[in-house]
């Protein structure tokens, strides 16, 4: 059963001046209740943060710093990114359509809003390959790796299964977090090559304001649900971690053909 979260409707109002006085001569400090969200707020960046940083040690992104990615490589992670914008694409759809009438309508307002704006990504991708010499019946046979299928399956599982929110910082604060970093350097690679690289500059340019979205929730979320967001970041950021094996493996042909 999907745990609901506790809203902060924020302080009630009250009635006349008699509080006025009451801090008058002394220094105001914020609410405990607002502390303790910010404090919510800063666990869950420190947390995304760490896991960043550990990410970024991968030999995926060494590779794209030191251009030791070759142009027949580099397509190939395209393609890759290509078969799973398809799938995030869905993913998208699925939290909206699937949403009950009780849903936060916070949460639905960011949903549409991330829709709209990721909506036709594939279509950028797809455009993006036939440009840099890819043929339609290449792009036909395009099919994401075993860790991108897990890693849809895992965010499918997050929003279908766990409560909204949890779901929320999934697609947001984490893969669009992760997005900004591939994306990033991926496309600087692609620059070097002189590759048409539309679709990673759409996408870099979005995901970090993408990743803000929702984290004024977090200071509502009750223990349980921040104790799932820890997990459920650390489980997404791992199952990166592996799909990003399998992009630096894409390579290992073109490597054989230079020896």
């Amino acid at each position: 059963m999907q745990t609901r979260l506790h809203q902060n409707n924020g302080p009630r109002a009250t009635s006349g001046a008699s509080n006025a006085p009451a801090t008058q001569g002394r220094k105001v400090t914020p609410r405990r209740a607002d502390r303790d969200g910010l404090a919510k707020i800063t666990s869950i960046e420190q947390l995304v943060a760490l896991q960043n940083e550990k990410l970024l040690r991968h030999p995926y992104f060494r590779l794209c710093r030191t251009k030791a990615i070759g142009r027949n490589h580099l397509l190939a992670v395209v393609k890759q990114m290509y078969g799973f914008s398809t799938l995030f694409e869905r993913i998208l759809t699925r939290r909206i359509a699937e949403a009950s009438f009780n849903s936060d309508e916070r949460v639905l307002s960011v949903a549409r809003r991330h829709l709209r704006e990721e909506f036709g990504h594939p279509d950028l991708f797809h455009d993006c390959l036939l440009k840099n010499g890819l043929s339609k019946a290449d792009l036909a046979r395009v099919s994401p790796n075993t860790f991108l299928r897990a890693l849809f399956g895992y965010l499918l599982a997050t929003v279908q299964h766990e409560n909204e929110y949890v779901g929320n910082v999934a697609i947001m604060q984490v893969m669009e977090t992760i997005g900004l970093h591939v994306f990033g350097a991926t496309l600087a690679v692609m620059q070097q090559y002189g590759l048409v690289s539309t679709a990673l500059e759409q996408h870099t340019e979005d995901d970090e304001a993408h990743s803000q979205l929702g984290l004024d929730l977090i200071p509502s979320f009750d223990a349980q649900t921040m104790s799932t967001c820890r997990r459920v970041i650390e489980d997404v950021y791992r199952l990166m971690g592996l799909v990003l094996d399998e992009f630096v493996a894409l390579g290992n042909g073109e490597q054989e053909g230079r020896a």
